[in-house]
């Protein structure tokens, strides 16, 4: 089977929507809006999705704790709750970065280093 490269290019889109139907081209444009909506959505999401600012407090001060090897039960356990918390957090924003992966057609590095998102570090 033979690939074949095709070079796409504002001129080449726009020949091929002037021959389409009026109903298709609608429909584009439609379904690009709604897509644009869907990915602008997403961004936020990724963007705004952490921790509060004193649960952020309450886990350093844990995680200090913790490899001081001074802490307590209690404490721990809370390490655990918050622990569990940012790998869910986590697990979203991977989730609403693979959507956007899916897309735009590119590798989900990519589209990081392009919005410029990087995993959150607490420690």
């Amino acid at each position: 089977m033979a690939v074949q490269n095709l070079e796409v290019t504002t001129e080449s889109i726009l020949s091929a929507v002037m021959r389409m139907p009026e109903s298709e081209v609608e429909h584009l444009f439609k379904t690009a809006k709604r897509l644009k909506k869907r990915e602008a959505d997403l961004i936020e999401k990724i963007k705004n999705s952490d921790l509060s600012e004193e649960k952020k407090q309450i886990y350093r001060k844990l995680l200090k704790n913790f490899r001081a090897e001074k802490i307590t039960p209690e404490e721990h356990k809370q390490l655990t709750e918050i622990s569990e918390e940012l790998e869910e957090i986590s697990a979203k924003r991977l989730e609403w970065l693979y959507e956007i992966s899916k897309m735009r057609q590119q590798p989900l590095n990519e589209i990081m280093k392009e919005l410029n998102i990087k995993p959150k570090s607490y420690g």
